[in-house]
């Protein structure tokens, strides 16, 4: 198996000897439209509770993350995410807690999480270098990465991009918010293949998603993105920069790194 990594020939890393790192939030707001997706890094679901409906406290307050809850703080939500959530209640009618649960009649409400921003940069996994061709339209030339060597490949980038972020800082050429602390400053890698499904999940009495598995959809909601991307066979390479224990966003949408250290990683054919 292979990465590809497809650009426009004035763009590749053979001839600029860089990289350029997207975020999150670019991919929602860029105009270019073969790259664009408007809920990147966003998973919206409905949750609708037909009849009556029994739910523990600290999983309903796991749902709402925050914007409702019911209880003492025994019943903190089981996962607390980072991002932000967006939350339209539409109705909701407690019958009555209890001890251990919480009868909800009828209700629904819509919420929205969105993950926090980070560095990612994207390549399609295929098992011939031909494959790629004509996978995005505007692009015609391409470079590939050997997948058994997709973790180092990522690593060092990491190690790049870390680095950078100090010496723009340094400079006062800021990457992350100014009062960031660069002596804790750390970049941590994931790195996995995106999950082509609908971002909308009804959860319900009869849902046949357990919360748990809500859970992970949460978790891994940077990894989703509608079929008909599906063509991009994408496997994402995610940043996430951490300073004095928290997850810090940056305040770019993009970089461009050195890329020269990574070459030897990289091989394509001339045209």
């Amino acid at each position: 198996m292979l990465l590809a990594k497809s650009c426009h020939r004035k763009d590749h890393i053979a001839s600029r000897k860089t990289l350029r790192l997207g975020t999150l939030a670019e991919y929602r707001e860029t105009e270019i439209q073969q790259i664009a997706d408007r809920h990147e890094g966003t998973l919206t679901f409905d949750i609708k509770f037909k009849g009556l409906v029994n739910i523990e406290p600290r999983w309903f307050n796991t749902l709402f993350a925050g914007a409702i809850h019911i209880g003492s703080h025994d019943n903190e939500p089981v996962y607390s995410l980072p991002g932000r959530s967006t939350v339209q209640v539409d109705h909701i009618e407690y019958v009555g807690p209890s001890m251990d649960l919480l009868t909800v009649k009828d209700s629904s409400a819509t919420i929205t999480r969105e993950a926090t921003d980070s560095f990612i940069f994207c390549m399609s996994s295929i098992r011939r270098t031909h494959e790629c061709i004509g996978m995005f339209a505007d692009y015609d030339a391409y470079w590939y990465v050997k997948s058994l060597h997709a973790h180092s490949f990522g690593k060092a980038l990491g190690r790049i991009l870390r680095s950078t972020i100090k010496e723009r800082h340094a400079s006062c050429n800021y990457l992350v918010p100014k009062d960031t602390c660069m002596k804790t400053l750390n970049v941590f890698l994931e790195v996995d293949s995106v999950i082509y499904t609908g971002r909308n999940i009804e959860i319900s009495n009869n849902s046949i998603i357990p919360l748990r598995e809500y859970m992970r959809r949460m978790e891994t909601m940077t990894y989703l993105k509608p079929v008909e991307f599906q063509h991009e066979k994408e496997m994402r390479f995610r940043y996430i920069i951490v300073s004095e224990g928290k997850i810090i966003s940056p305040i770019v949408k993009s970089v461009i790194l050195d890329a020269e250290t990574l070459l030897p990683y990289v091989f394509y054919f001339n045209e």
